[in-house]
């Protein structure tokens, strides 16, 4: 695994090992035939038998990255505007393309030819998107736990909330977007890591 970067953002690259001798560090190239990734709703890249590697001339101004500000935490305070479910599209497992055909039973991959067993998302929902909007009228949209919802019901006094249908029952948007928040978050993923009452804030 490396990490590769432009002008722009930086990203993970796995490497297979038959790409190991087509690439040096600090050297530019143009990367042709290779995957995006998505796993745990991280972005990645990854190799394959056909990925090429052509050289080309020094980008500068490159995004500079380390490892302290891949694991970065940033934090807003703001009001939640909106909640809801989190659509989980199907991706082929072999080559993770969207291009897919998709039944009950099995995946059609269009991208890579293969087919594979369709495995169903769980019924349950533990993730749901939350929007928040901070005081520069600046808006967000996160992944947040819905124990994470559940529990700031409780902080805030709405413990009979806490046990509804979170996005259905409209009193769960009304009691949460009348509380400032607090909000740690993975600034690549936009996974929240703590979310609680912004007390300086809330009167």
């Amino acid at each position: 695994s490396t990490v590769v970067a432009d002008k722009t953002d930086f990203i993970n690259m796995n490497i297979w090992e038959n790409n190991f001798d087509s690439i040096k560090k600090d050297q530019c190239y143009l990367i042709k035939l290779a995957k995006v990734k998505i796993f745990n709703d991280e972005l990645s890249i990854t190799t394959t038998t056909h990925t090429k590697f052509e050289p080309i001339e020094d980008i500068t101004d490159v995004m500079a990255y380390d490892s302290i500000q891949i694991l970065q935490e940033s934090a807003i305070a703001g009001v939640i505007t909106s909640i809801g479910l989190i659509e989980h599209r199907s991706i082929c497992p072999k080559c993770y393309s969207t291009d897919i055909e998709c039944n009950d039973k099995t995946i059609k991959c269009i991208a890579c030819k293969s087919r594979s067993l369709y495995v169903k998302q769980s019924v349950e929902q533990k993730e749901m998107k939350l929007n928040v909007i901070d005081a520069n009228q600046k808006r967000f949209e996160f992944i947040v736990k819905t124990s994470q919802i559940q529990a700031l019901l409780e902080e805030s006094n709405h413990q009979e909330l806490c046990h509804n249908d979170l996005v259905e029952n409209e009193d769960v948007l009304l009691a949460l977007s009348s509380i400032n928040v607090f909000v740690n978050f993975n600034p690549k993923t936009m996974h929240i890591n703590t979310i609680v009452l912004n007390n300086i804030d809330n009167k």
